[in-house]
């Protein structure tokens, strides 16, 4: 048998006790249950911000060269997994961002001030910008050796450890396996704990950016347990400023794992569904094609998806974005 005896299935949903009197209280809903409480259903959707991550070209491309594929790591016909990568590892990618966003901002104003000084200089009787000339370059040449040191690592392990083919271990956060149908949440790299998928909620919440503008994320969290971790799924996703993506990314969550329903219509989805037995069947009933996205032009399939998002949009406000 190809799925366990705890793969979800929704037209088989076990008697389930009522979740524990805590739950609801005003610090549950402080904590990992702050926001909208989500329902279950069937409903099939395109989730345009996780559709849109590739393009055609690009999943042709990784055919050619499937062992250095993200995909795998990503998601396949049996799970939904993210990794993070370890703390210096993180540590490195922010001293380049700031190499690049912060200092570099301030070695272009030095460069300027240095040029107009350059050319007072050239003017007579105006020697009392010597020392303040060579004090600018001083502060100059000082920025750019710290932006040289911030973003040496990132070089190193961008262009030389590929090369060389180092990897780097990743550390798992959380997978949803559609053949088991477990939800299993790491901490720092190892089991925390591991619960059928029927036995999570799903809460929609909102927190404000650095510029007050509003984003949205959804926290998976089990029932029956007051953990301090959740499953954020939307770590999926980039961070999402349209509430309507939430409400589509839990019903293709659901959609996913529920083995009574073929995987997702979705290109990053394309190349495993001849190997979920439940999508094959499907797919060879219907008469899908096994290339339908993969085949299409870049240009094609994001008019698609674009067209298909607009009409969901519709079909969501009409129902009260539920």
């Amino acid at each position: 048998m190809y799925y366990s005896d705890t793969a979800y299935r929704s037209d088989n949903i076990p008697d389930l006790p009522p979740p524990p009197a805590g739950n609801s209280g005003f610090w549950a809903q402080m904590g990992l249950r702050a926001g909208r409480k989500l329902q279950y259903n069937n409903k099939e959707v395109l989730q345009t911000d996780l559709a849109l991550r590739w393009k055609p070209s690009e999943i042709r491309a990784q055919e050619q060269e499937p062992a250095s594929s993200m995909l795998d790591n990503f998601c396949t016909h049996e799970r939904i997994s993210t990794v993070q990568p370890p703390f210096w590892f993180r540590l490195i990618i922010f001293l380049e961002k700031f190499a690049r966003w912060g200092i570099g901002p301030i070695i272009i104003v030095m460069f300027l001030v240095e040029t107009t000084i350059y050319s007072l200089n050239m003017l007579p009787n105006v020697d009392k910008y010597n020392t303040l000339s060579i004090k600018t370059f001083q502060v100059t040449i000082t920025f750019i050796l710290i932006a040289f040191t911030c973003a040496l690592p990132a070089y190193i392990i961008g262009e030389v450890l590929p090369r060389l083919n180092i990897k780097l271990n990743a550390f798992p956060i959380f997978e949803l396996n559609r053949r088991t149908g477990m939800v299993t949440v790491y901490r720092k790299g190892k089991l925390y704990y591991s619960h059928p998928f029927v036995e999570f909620d799903a809460y929609l919440g909102t927190l404000a950016d650095h510029q007050g503008s509003p984003h949205y994320f959804m926290n998976l969290v089990h029932r029956y347990h007051q953990y301090d971790r959740a499953c954020g799924l939307s770590d999926l996703t980039s961070r999402i400023y349209r509430e309507d993506n939430i409400y589509t990314l839990w019903p293709m969550i659901q959609q996913y794992m529920d083995v009574t329903r073929p995987l997702p219509d979705m290109l990053f989805l394309e190349p495993y569904r001849q190997l979920d037995p439940t999508t094959k069947a499907h797919d060879a009933a219907t008469g899908r094609p096994e290339r339908y996205w993969r085949d299409m032009s870049d240009e094609e399939y994001e008019r698609i998806i674009h067209q298909q998002d607009a009409e969901q949009r519709k079909a969501l406000k009409r129902d009260g974005l539920r």
